[in-house]
């Protein structure tokens, strides 16, 4: 793991790469799907407003 820089740095950063790649499909692909915009779904808004909540850092919705 230690590619770019040679230490716990680079290790780091592959990391952090490697994560972001993953997620960022998975997001894009989410807010294509559920999006009210697409009809897909009637609860769009719904599960939008809880995909902003998990990426603020609230994981539960607040009743």
């Amino acid at each position: 793991m230690k590619r770019f820089a040679g230490d716990a740095a680079g290790s780091i950063t592959l990391e952090y790469l490697m994560v972001m790649g993953m997620v960022i499909p998975v997001m894009v692909l989410w807010i294509s799907l559920f999006s009210p915009d697409t009809g897909y779904t009637d609860t769009g808004w719904l599960l939008m407003q809880f995909f902003q909540r998990l990426l603020s850092g609230v994981a539960l919705p607040i009743p």
